[in-house]
């Protein structure tokens, strides 16, 4: 328990009814978890690039 209290955080993504379509696209995927940080990944990867770009 004392490592999850260090080393592991929770996050909370509220859906509106507005967002139906993508709630149910999330859901509908084997592993919600994995593909959130499957995007998030890549779009931290795509964002390190652009800055290494422009600094460049």
């Amino acid at each position: 328990m004392r490592y999850n209290k260090l080393n592991v955080r929770r996050v909370t993504v509220i859906f509106l009814p507005l967002d139906r379509d993508i709630q149910e696209y999330l859901e509908s995927k084997e592993s919600m978890g994995g593909y959130l940080k499957k995007l998030l990944r890549e779009d931290f990867n795509r964002s390190q690039n652009d800055s290494h770009e422009s600094a460049g």
